[in-house]
């Protein structure tokens, strides 16, 4: 099967200042690489931990608009939703967990949060 063009280089660092939903699993604020594992999977981890493997499917935006990580919000609860990368309109998005669905079927309020990399 081709490769995947959605990531040119496999890892992304990032600094998330609040801790966070990925998966089943809460991570701590912190530093984080986000790696392309292939077309479905990524892999988000740090020096201290090895990390998760999560499912993705794919999404599309009309602009690049750099690279990000999107959450979404519910209160003080934030959970891991896209990965976009520079220079691309196709990125990953996660599946979303079960506890995150059940904050949507209660009519809970999401607000869009965004942390980009260091320059």
């Amino acid at each position: 099967p081709p490769r995947s063009t959605l990531f040119p280089y496999t890892t992304l660092f990032r600094s998330v200042p609040f801790a966070f939903v990925a998966g089943k699993q809460t991570l701590p604020p912190g530093h984080y690489i986000v790696a392309a594992i292939d077309d479905a999977h990524l892999r988000i981890f740090n020096s201290t931990t090895t990390g998760l493997y999560l499912s993705t499917h794919g999404a599309l935006r009309t602009t690049s608009d750099g690279s990000k990580l999107e959450f979404h919000r519910y209160g003080d609860t934030y959970f891991l939703s896209a990965v976009w990368v520079t220079g691309n309109t196709t990125g990953r998005e996660l599946f979303r967990s079960r506890a995150e669905r059940e904050l949507t079927d209660r009519k809970a309020e999401m607000e869009l949060a965004v942390v980009r990399p260091e320059k």
